[in-house]
């Protein structure tokens, strides 16, 4: 199983990480950083939405891969979808 997440606070930009949990381990295994935040993500009095957008899938042509998007604070102060894989 993994889990995709943004993580944020007072002097880390937000980011994208994931955790993944193998069957048969007793707990979930600590997060692991997929693509770091380039910038604040402060818009002052309108910010902009964020953080809809999230998701895991297990790959079509490898069922031992998932491919994870989350979003992240892009250097122009917007947001961007990173995409990557996580494999065993």
């Amino acid at each position: 199983m993994v889990v995709v997440y943004a993580r944020s606070g007072k002097t880390l930009y937000p980011e994208v990480r994931f955790s993944v949990y193998y069957r048969n381990e007793s707990d979930i295994r600590p997060s692991r950083l997929l693509h770091s935040g380039e910038a604040p993500y402060d818009q002052g009095n309108s910010p902009l939405r964020w953080g809809d957008c999230a998701g895991a899938s297990v790959d079509p042509s490898d069922d031992t891969a998932i491919w994870i998007a989350q979003e992240y604070a892009k250097a122009n102060g917007n947001y961007g979808i990173w995409v990557g894989e996580v494999s065993p």
